[in-house]
């Protein structure tokens, strides 16, 4: 998550939590809380979310070779 920061925190448009890593431990992973509003988002703002996260995936595919994967609940 480190490496996934240092790369896509200078984007406008993403904003990447900071880890705690004194409080991670092998199977929690504790980050930094960030405000925010859980989709699905409708209209022109949900086109807009998809673009951002269209843009962020293939440059990470094409361009860093870091691939980000989460697991939503």
């Amino acid at each position: 998550c480190d490496r996934f920061r240092q790369l896509y925190s200078y984007w406008p448009d993403v904003r990447v939590p900071e880890a705690c890593t004194p409080l991670t431990r092998r199977k929690v992973l504790v980050m930094e809380w960030l405000e925010g509003e859980k989709g699905p988002w409708d209209g022109e703002e949900g086109i807009e979310m998809v673009g951002i996260g269209l843009r962020c995936s293939v440059d990470q595919l094409m361009t860093t070779g870091l691939f980000h994967a989460g697991e939503f609940f």
